[in-house]
């Protein structure tokens, strides 16, 4: 699980896309970038960081994560594949080469 309640405007968040391909889940603010690299991979907090009723969520997320293994495994699995799929150095070189074939 990886721990992140993001305070400020992130253009791409490479620690959250490292944990997808590492298969860990991410716990994030539902904000900026992190919507579109986390996605349904990951667990979106709503509201403002550092707010209680945010971080009520936050740490109940987390803790759902922690106690329920199956929860987590199924979350798991779905970041993994979503992250090599996206992420992996691999994919991305694929991508730049074939881009790079266009020109």
């Amino acid at each position: 699980v990886q721990v992140y309640p993001c305070h400020f405007m992130e253009g791409f968040c490479l620690s959250a896309a490292e944990c997808l391909v590492s298969g860990a889940v991410p716990v994030t603010t539902n904000g900026y970038a992190l919507v579109e690299t986390v996605g349904d991979r990951g667990v979106l907090v709503r509201g403002r960081p550092g707010g209680l009723l945010y971080r009520w969520r936050f740490v109940n997320a987390v803790a759902l994560l922690l106690t329920d293994d199956r929860h987590w495994l199924g979350m798991a699995r779905r970041a993994r594949e979503d992250g090599l799929s996206r992420f992996a150095p691999r994919t991305i070189s694929e991508r730049i080469l074939a881009e790079a074939a266009k020109s």
